[in-house]
């Protein structure tokens, strides 16, 4: 058993194995935190005067998917502006490059109007 140890192989096996595990835990842990971070924080900083909801973020760094649960941007109002019960998206490579295709999307969208104080009756 200790002559296997010292080998080559198994020395890269284990590499491997470390690095494996390194991006699956970035990938499955890390990411979706940070991903929910940013559209806590970026979102308000673009969009003045709305403020975004996020529900479960799932992300398999594996098969290259997104899942996004409970998507929201509220206006200033508290009204629900555009709604994503239910987002997934696939990272795919395709032969002119790289691109995210919808798995499955559901939608809801709320457009309101808000009286202006300054139109006047014609």
């Amino acid at each position: 058993m200790r002559q296997f140890i010292k080998t080559k192989t198994f020395r890269i096996a284990a590499v491997v194995a470390l690095l494996l595990g390194l991006y699956a835990i970035a990938g499955f842990v890390l990411a979706p935190k940070l991903a929910r971070n940013a559209l806590l924080t970026d979102i308000p900083k673009t969009l003045v005067g709305v403020t975004p909801t996020v529900g479960d973020i799932h992300i398999n760094p594996f098969l290259l998917q997104v899942e996004v649960k409970d998507f929201y941007l509220t206006g200033t109002q508290g009204t629900k502006l555009v709604g994503l019960p239910g987002c997934s998206l696939t990272l795919k490579f395709l032969r002119s490059g790289i691109a995210l295709i919808p798995s499955r999307i559901s939608t809801s969208i709320r457009l309101s109007r808000t009286p202006s104080s300054s139109r006047t009756g014609a």
